[in-house]
């Protein structure tokens, strides 16, 4: 009896340790890449009706939110302009997306 219960704890064990780490793997593989992240910025800009070619693009991570992506445009030009960009905010779970406008 007590082999039998202590073979039903080890297996326990073994099955919880086996989903956790597959848990992990698939969490890993849902995110969003920083390639796909710009795309989908990309993409709510044009949903906005921006021109995406008036626009400097670059991406890093938001440094409030570590969750997420951040793409930021700059009207391109030799001077920025104060209210000429803004950001987009990618959620790299889901990869949902939202536009943050210049002010």
């Amino acid at each position: 009896m007590v082999a039998r219960t202590l073979y039903g704890i080890i297996l326990f064990f073994l099955a919880a340790a086996f989903l956790s780490c597959k848990t992990v793997e698939n969490r890993e593989q849902a995110m969003t890449t920083q390639e796909q992240a710009v795309e989908i910025a990309k993409k709510e800009l044009l949903k906005h009706d921006y021109v995406l070619a008036d626009f400097d693009i670059t991406v890093g991570i938001d440094t409030s939110n570590a969750e997420y992506w951040i793409v930021w445009f700059e009207k391109s030009g030799p001077f920025q302009l104060p209210g000429g960009g803004g950001a987009v905010r990618v959620n790299k779970q889901t990869g949902a997306a939202e536009l943050m406008r210049g002010e």
